[in-house]
C-alpha cells in the first residue's frame, strides 16, 4: 500500500477515466454505437466549403435516375443494376455532391424492416393465389 492513496479510490478513478476515454474514442470513430443523447451532431464538413455550382449534367443525371427508379421499382433485375450504376456515378462525381447516406435512421429501422417483410409476404401470397406478377 502506497502512503496516502487508497487502492480502491485509485482503481475507481482509473476506471472512470478509462470509460471517459472509451466514450471519446467511440464518439470520434463509431458514433452510431452510442445512445442518441451522447452522439455528436453530424456536420458535413464540405457542405459550406463549395463555391462552385453543381454541373448541369450531374443534376440531369439525378433527375433521370429518379425517373428510372419510379419506372423500374417493381423489377429488381432492372432496378438494382441501375442503383449500382448510380452509386458508381456518385463516387466519380463526389466532389460535386454531398455524402450519400444509405442506412436508415435507428428509430424507424425495425418498423421499416417489418413493413418491407409484410409487403413482400403479401406480394408473394397474391402472386401464388392469383398468378399476379
Amino acid at each position: 500500500r502506497v502512503r496516502g492513496i487508497a487502492p480502491e479510490l485509485a482503481r475507481d478513478a482509473f476506471d472512470m477515466r478509462f470509460e471517459e476515454i472509451k466514450r471519446q474514442n467511440l464518439r470520434r470513430t463509431f458514433p452510431v454505437l452510442l445512445p442518441e443523447d451522447q452522439r455528436p451532431a453530424y456536420l458535413d464538413p464540405e457542405w459550406d466549403s463549395r463555391d462552385d455550382p453543381v454541373p448541369v449534367l450531374v443534376v440531369v443525371f439525378h433527375v433521370m435516375f429518379m425517373g428510372w427508379t419510379i419506372l423500374n421499382a417493381h423489377d429488381p433485375a432492372i432496378f438494382i443494376p441501375g442503383l449500382l450504376f448510380f452509386l458508381g456515378f456518385s463516387q466519380v462525381t463526389a466532389p460535386f455532391q454531398n455524402r450519400i447516406d444509405l442506412k436508415p435512421s435507428q428509430k424507424g429501422l425495425k418498423r421499416n424492416l417489418m413493413k418491407c417483410y409484410y409487403h413482400m409476404l403479401i406480394h408473394c401470397l397474391l402472386q401464388d393465389k392469383f398468378n399476379i406478377v
